[in-house]
């Protein structure tokens, strides 16, 4: 594994970044509660074709951050790595909380140092609002319920909330399907995953919860020129497949569809990768 380097950002934050192989640049960006360590996997497959660059967001893995817990300042941090490295033509690959910083990194600074994208089972807007219906929970996460997870993280009484969300990021969607949250091993991986209410991930989770509930990047797609690949769980995970359709009918840079057949939010990156190191791979092939 290739050792931990640290650049500041303009705000005086260190930011955690690792680089290894030889190649076309590509830039990973990992989701809530996760880490750089997520891609492991895949840069394992594709470094000696490609120089893999990852990095932890504020807040998560080796990060020791403590202000900046916005999706825009998630933004400039890879823009100003990016620029750090002096690399001028990368792919960034998103997941989850990592995709959805794509979009404000395109709203912020178009393509500047951009080859292409690379969307990881990601919806354009989180809250179901508005005849929007596309959001998290496959359409049932209201401004009601934002609001109620709001209060949970303030009052430091998470768990429960932390629980239902590994719950729908580990299992299946089935449609009109009941979900139960009480079973140990929930419990279990949201302490593994460290979501508990310390006061540094509650700082984080909290701040981000609240940006992402206001945030709408549904404009924007048209603005995207570049080459994207959307990659989404059939029949659905935390999104609708649907969600993944919309952006490939409004994005306006050529677009790849990659269905990953009865995936969830979790093993569509942690136990089905090969799709997205095939995906990454037949781009470099054509």
């Amino acid at each position: 594994m290739a050792t931990i380097q640290k650049f500041q950002a303009s705000d005086g934050v260190n930011i955690p970044y690792r680089i290894r192989g030889n190649g076309p640049a590509v830039l990973f960006i990992h989701g809530i509660f996760a880490s750089s360590k997520d891609f492991n996997p895949i840069v394992d497959m594709i470094s000696e074709r490609y120089t893999c660059i990852t990095f932890d967001l504020r807040g998560h893995g080796a990060s020791t951050a403590t202000k900046g817990f916005t999706i825009a300042r998630n933004a400039q941090d890879i823009h100003e790595l990016t620029a750090y490295l002096g690399i001028e033509d990368v792919t960034l690959i998103g997941h989850s909380l990592g995709a959805f910083t794509m979009f404000s990194y395109y709203e912020q600074f178009s393509d500047q140092y951009i080859r292409q994208l690379y969307f990881i089972d990601i919806t354009p807007k989180i809250v179901n609002s508005d005849g929007w219906t596309l959001g998290l929970y496959q359409g049932e996460y209201t401004k009601a319920m934002l609001e109620l997870d709001i209060k949970s993280l303030q009052s430091g009484n998470y768990v429960d909330n932390m629980a239902y969300f590994v719950y729908r990021n580990y299992t299946p969607y089935r449609r009109g399907k009941r979900y139960k949250t009480r079973a140990p091993w929930i419990f279990r991986v949201v302490a593994k995953k460290k979501m508990i209410p310390t006061p540094m991930i509650r700082k984080m989770a909290l701040s981000i919860l609240q940006d992402i509930g206001q945030l709408d990047f549904r404009s924007m797609l048209s603005d995207i020129k570049i080459d994207a690949t959307i990659i989404y769980a059939d029949p659905g995970s935390l999104f609708p497949a649907t969600a993944a359709f919309y952006m490939d009918e409004h994005i306006h840079g050529k677009t790849q569809l990659v269905k990953v057949a009865n995936a969830t939010h979790h093993t569509i990156l942690h136990k089905q990768y090969m799709t997205v190191v095939n995906a990454i791979n037949q781009e470099k092939d054509m």
